[in-house]
């Protein structure tokens, strides 16, 4: 039969001990790991496509022509047929550098972020903070814009480094912030400072919305989740399907959020430690998408700028101003390579390592002097990139770039539509957050303390 590439699906399933759950031959197994599907677009059928090592000798010859490409690599002599290779025949195995996906970012309604497809991806990579609950609310009326007066007994759901969102009364758009310091009042309750400050003071009983959290780590052993395998069928309904290629041992390398056609779109980049044919275990299974809305970047969120940070004294809990803008893209990479060498198998190491994070947004405004003179004054501030849609519980969402510092010279003012003058700023995440008060905190909760960025999403 002639197979279909517009049939297909994406499957992403964490390894059960790591490093590609290697078998007592250094093989890869898949089938151990729980997979999700994941909708994803069209480009991500490239996925069957790698290239199998293979050597090539410029050698003299009798006649005219090339010489011979040869295979390189293991003979299957595991004892039976494994990944489309017989016995004595060597593994079609291919080592990409990347690979990616793409798809539109939805509304969890609250759920884990880690149980999608796309969480899992980012999990491999980095650290995950979970709120024990989805709300808790205030016990007494603040005296500032920056201080939440909580029950003792909700302090460990909203430890210091967290992000959390709230709401003025009969307002619609969320505002979001982090908790850099929490403080005993020895009356039953904890006073917590948040920054930045929020546009209006809390007042009792005010709701504050807990948030899940991905952010930067160093090394395998502080991510969220282990590597993970990602199996691409394509060409016809369920076990119909004859073509299967799976990439084991992967690792995201970094992803970016912009504006694709009104909604935010998420690429995805990641690693494979291995990539291999599996025809025989072909089968297009349902790649749905998460349950809410689609996040917006235009419509019920809001873009906030901190007052400069730079020499402050921790707890931050600088003030905060809107910042209008009309459009801005968010890029994340990840420095991962094998860790231990593995010479016994097809995979290029026993483990899959991260060793560095960086960041950069880029945002266009309309001439904005805050962004404009951050280097000559020597400023970093906090960039909170909020989503829409606001109003609902579970929706919408936000990356916040802890440590904002300017990332070139260049703030390019262009002629915009209707003549507008318009702003191209861009923004680096600058390493070590110091706005947090660590005293006390235990290593997980340094790291996310001290990350330089945040990507949330609101639990319920």
């Amino acid at each position: 039969m002639s197979d279909s590439s517009s049939v297909f699906s994406l499957s992403i399933g964490t390894a059960v001990s790591g490093g590609g759950d290697p078998d007592s031959n250094h093989l890869p197994q898949p089938d151990g790991a729980a997979y999700v599907g994941m909708a994803v677009g069209t480009g991500a059928i490239d996925l069957v496509n790698f290239q199998e090592a293979s050597h090539s000798e410029d050698q003299g010859r009798r006649t005219v022509g090339d010489s011979e490409l040869i295979s390189v690599g293991l003979v299957n002599n595991s004892g039976g047929e494994k990944f489309n290779t017989p016995v004595g025949q060597t593994f079609r195995a291919g080592y990409p550098d990347s690979v990616s996906v793409q798809h539109r970012i939805r509304g969890l309604n609250g759920a884990d972020p880690g149980g999608f497809g796309f969480g899992k991806i980012l999990g491999s990579s980095m650290g995950q903070h979970s709120p024990a609950v989805a709300t808790i609310t205030t016990q007494a009326a603040s005296g500032e814009k920056s201080e939440l007066i909580i029950d003792s007994n909700d302090i460990a759901t909203i430890p210091v480094g967290a992000p959390f969102r709230v709401r003025e009364a009969n307002q619609i758009v969320d505002e979001y912030a982090i908790v850099t310091a929490s403080e005993d009042q020895f009356d039953g309750t904890h006073k917590i400072t948040c920054h930045p400050e929020l546009t209006f003071t809390p007042q009792d009983n005010q709701e504050i919305q807990l948030c899940y959290a991905f952010y930067p780590v160093i090394g395998s052993a502080n991510t969220a989740k282990q590597d993970f395998f990602a199996r691409m069928d394509i060409g016809a309904e369920g076990t119909q399907a004859e073509i299967r290629t799976v990439l084991a041992g992967c690792r995201a390398t970094g992803f970016t959020i912009n504006n694709g056609d009104g909604v935010a779109s998420l690429e995805m980049s990641f690693r494979p430690l291995v990539a291999l044919q599996d025809d025989a275990n072909a089968n297009v299974v349902s790649a749905e998408e998460a349950p809410g809305k689609a996040w917006i970047h235009r419509y019920g969120c809001r873009v906030d700028v901190s007052s400069n940070i730079a020499g402050g004294v921790a707890p931050f809990k600088e003030g905060r101003s809107y910042l209008p803008n009309l459009d801005h893209t968010v890029s994340v990479e990840f420095e991962t390579a094998p860790g231990t060498p593995e010479t016994r198998g097809i995979m290029t190491g026993s483990t899959h390592e991260i060793h560095n994070s960086k960041c950069t947004v880029s945002i266009n405004s309309e001439k904005n002097a805050i962004l404009q003179q951050m280097i000559v004054k020597n400023e970093i501030r906090t960039l909170i990139l909020g989503f829409g849609p606001s109003g609902n519980t579970g929706e919408g969402g936000a990356f916040i770039l802890k440590n904002a510092g300017r990332d070139s010279g260049d703030a390019a003012l262009s002629a915009g539509d209707g003549n507008r003058v318009e702003q191209q700023t861009t923004l680096r995440a600058i390493a070590d957050f110091k706005g947090c008060d660590t005293a006390g905190l235990d290593a997980a909760g340094l790291r996310l303390a001290t990350a330089p960025f945040l990507l949330v999403f609101p639990k319920a």
